[in-house]
């Protein structure tokens, strides 16, 4: 196993939580899986399940959690949506986020959310 960063530890931790609580079947295969698996690979699972539901991939394209900053479409087989995966990638680590999210856009939209509202402010003080 590789060293996790910060980053990668608390949306592993978060999303064999979030997985945790959509309870049923996928509950039941975590609970096995943390019994018998290395916790990181369990992470990186309800990171790839959890990515897969809301981004809504369809079985043969990557999520976020599979790609490198820097992958990329091989000529041919840009159904695999390799290029959008990685570019997700590129904008989490841009702001210091995982390829582990486990919903990846909602974590952007937080990020972007709270540079608005620092600047806003930042704004409204130095006007005052």
């Amino acid at each position: 196993m590789t060293t996790l960063s910060r980053a990668e530890y608390d949306a592993l931790g978060r999303a064999i939580e979030l997985q945790l609580r959509r309870g049923g079947e996928h509950e039941r295969q975590l609970r096995a899986m943390l019994q018998n698996d290395p916790w990181e690979e369990v992470g990186k699972f309800a990171s790839y399940s959890l990515q897969t539901h809301h981004l809504r991939l369809r079985p043969w394209q990557w999520p976020p959690c599979w790609c490198d900053a820097d992958d990329h479409d091989a000529p041919g087989e840009e159904q695999q949506c390799i290029s959008r995966a990685a570019s997700i990638v590129r904008r989490l680590e841009a702001c210091g986020l995982s390829r582990y999210e486990p919903d990846p856009i909602v974590a952007l939209e937080r990020v972007e959310d709270a540079r608005r509202d620092a600047q806003s402010a930042e704004r409204t003080t130095a006007s005052s």
